[in-house]
């Protein structure tokens, strides 16, 4: 884990921005030997996306100073002005194309077909906008999961006067619940396991998932 500073804004869009410039030493520490992740994917809170969908400047401008994107929208394609693959229309090879503008895209990738691997042409959507997912995803997100498992273990750690607890001796504690989440939960299956519950979600109509 990485700790955020004592002065962190919290969740607002100047929070996101220094949360953005977190997640690359983390994955960098996650992932000591492996191609890093580049892509990052969030629910609609505070921060990250406007109550209409548009991403926020801090988002947006830190993820992409730290080499990554977005997921949602075409905000998960590379920054204007790159070159990148483009998919041919009459079958599976690909060209290369340079983004220049949201209008310039000729393709984006829908969720199913990132985890089919496939890449076929799509209607192009707005660029890092979360217009179309709901704001509540609770019963899909993995996050929501973990935070779970540690709210658990805070709660069973809490010391007696936790009013006396310096940030020093949470953050200790807070390692602790991580490390033995780390060794007694499923959380390989958990990530594995996402696409599946997507396609029961669909399957129920939007209705939630069964404990």
């Amino acid at each position: 884990m990485i700790p955020l500073p004592e002065d962190f804004p919290g969740e607002v869009p100047e929070g996101a921005a220094v949360l953005a410039t977190k997640l690359l030493p983390v994955l960098k520490k996650r992932f000591p030997n492996d191609a890093l992740p580049r892509m990052v994917y969030t629910d609609r809170g505070k921060g990250f996306f406007a109550t209409a969908g548009p991403i926020t400047p801090e988002w947006s401008a830190g993820l992409h100073a730290a080499g990554l994107r977005a997921f949602q929208g075409q905000g998960w394609g590379p920054p204007f002005g790159t070159v990148v693959a483009n998919p041919n229309p009459g079958g599976h090879s690909f060209g290369l194309h340079t983004v220049n503008s949201s209008a310039d895209t000729p393709f984006g990738l829908s969720q199913a077909q990132l985890f089919n691997g496939r890449a076929r042409p799509q209607r192009v959507v707005p660029r890092q906008n979360a217009a179309g997912q709901p704001g509540k995803l609770g019963d899909t997100l993995i996050h929501e999961t973990v935070v779970g498992w540690l709210r658990a273990g805070l709660t069973r750690t809490l010391p007696r006067r936790p009013h006396e607890e310096t940030r020093a001796d949470y953050f200790k504690r807070l390692t602790q619940v991580c490390a033995y989440a780390n060794q007694n939960y499923e959380i390989e299956r958990l990530c594995h396991g996402w696409p599946d519950r997507l396609r029961d979600i669909v399957a129920r109509g939007g209705d939630a998932l069964p404990n």
